[in-house]
């Protein structure tokens, strides 16, 4: 029985680890040289929403400056791109108290935003948040983008999360689903039980 016991609640934590692990998708936002709009920034769901823009980047030795040149884009309905730091937690909260400037956002003409360039310097690294559905009747995704300016280049590592919980600027760690929290639960209280039996 105790042995049982101890199987089950291993299987439990490994289906938690598996759903977890399987719920973001990494490098997915493309980034590369456009002829005629410098850049181009894109990302398509696995919904298949999404968004792409040209981005004018400039830099010198110290910095790079980054604009949303608005010259070609397409975005699906309210999509936001917010600076944030590393470690925000980017979920449905985030995006309905934001108050700080957008690197880019839709919203219906008449509305005034706060947009802002987005300038890296040397061997740092700058986030955007983003929030984006191919409807308000269909989950928002969240995820973020990483912009890393070195050796006169810009590159970026993204990540998106697919449960629409929300997930950390710059890591791979989602807010769990209810029903995995609950998985994760089971699983530590059996080991639990199952360890004080033991000693």
């Amino acid at each position: 029985m105790k042995k049982k016991l101890c199987l089950a609640g291993m299987l439990f934590l490994i289906t938690v680890v598996d759903c977890y692990s399987s719920t973001v998708l990494w490098n997915i936002v493309g980034w590369q040289y456009v002829p005629g709009w410098n850049y181009g920034l894109g990302l398509t769901t696995p919904a298949g929403d999404g968004f792409s823009m040209s981005i004018r980047v400039t830099s010198s030795t110290t910095q790079a400056t980054l604009v949303n040149t608005m010259e070609w884009q397409t975005t699906g309905i309210g999509i936001q791109l917010l600076l944030v730091t590393d470690g925000t937690l980017i979920d449905s909260a985030l995006f309905s108290n934001w108050s700080g400037p957008f690197f880019q956002t839709y919203v219906p003409p008449g509305i005034p935003v706060s947009e802002t360039d987005l300038i890296i310097h040397r061997y740092e690294t700058v986030f955007l948040a983003f929030e984006t559905t191919a409807d308000y009747s269909t989950p928002s995704f969240y995820g973020w983008i990483a912009f890393t300016f070195e050796n006169g280049i810009v590159s970026i590592t993204s990540a998106i999360e697919t449960t629409g919980q929300g997930i950390y600027a710059g890591t791979g760690i989602v807010v769990p689903e209810p029903s995995t929290a609950l998985l994760a639960i089971v699983g530590l209280a059996v080991l639990g039980l199952r360890r004080r039996k033991v000693t």
